[in-house]
């Protein structure tokens, strides 16, 4: 692969959308809190909102915004 080239960038850009921030598992912990607090399942942004249908939850926009257009 040619450093700098249109490919390389769009890699780049790939892999660094994917990367876990540390922000991502300070988020997904406060809400895994709020959820057992509330008595839900807790289940942001685990393999579980694949077949998510709670369309009340207070975080499913958040949640499933992650989720991979494929599987849509």
């Amino acid at each position: 692969m040619r450093r700098g080239s249109q490919f390389a960038k769009i890699y780049e850009q790939r892999i660094a959308d994917l990367e876990i921030t540390q922000f991502d598992s300070t988020r997904r912990w406060a809400v895994w809190n709020d959820q057992q607090r509330c008595g839900s399942v807790t289940c942001f942004r685990t393999d579980v909102r694949y077949s998510c249908e709670k369309t009340n939850c207070a975080w499913r926009a958040e949640c499933m915004t992650l989720r991979a257009e494929w599987k849509r």
